[in-house]
């Protein structure tokens, strides 16, 4: 909330100002030209360099923690990192995401990974098992289909 004070930003119109963002990030990646015309902000035949080495573009993570989060990251495909929650939560949340991303009826070979934010990542068709804690965390990322 910090941030948005110190430049006199309205806090809540952060999630349409990130999307905007995060869409103006996306097309910068994948054009050599860039004109938009958006609520928070315009540009005007931008030349974005360097291109990316990824093709189309990196993954895209998704901090998520609302259920507008993660339907957000489910929509566009991104992947999705969560935490502030214990296990058991996280599961249900990553389960919800799973049914999300096969409702937008993504291509089999784009599964998005899913993660907690401490660094911990796997692809979801490749998810490992392990015992403790994080037993029903690495259990919620089964494969989508």
């Amino acid at each position: 909330m910090h941030e948005f004070i110190r430049w006199n930003l309205p806090f809540e119109s952060r999630h349409e100002m990130s999307a905007e963002a995060l869409d103006i990030i996306v097309r910068a990646w994948t054009s050599d030209t860039l004109t938009y015309q958006g609520k928070y902000w315009q540009l005007d035949e931008a030349m974005p360099t360097p291109r990316p080495y990824q093709a189309p573009h990196p993954p895209v993570w998704v901090a998520a923690h609302s259920a507008a989060s993660f339907d957000y990251a489910a929509k566009h495909n991104y992947d999705i990192a969560q935490n502030i929650d214990v296990d058991t939560v996280i599961a249900e949340k990553f389960a919800t995401y799973r049914r999300l991303w096969k409702q937008y009826a993504h291509p089999w070979s784009d599964q998005p990974r899913s993660g907690r934010s401490w660094g911990a990542c796997f692809r979801n068709a490749r998810s490992p098992t392990t015992s403790g804690s994080t037993t029903a965390w690495l259990s919620s990322a089964a494969p989508i289909a």
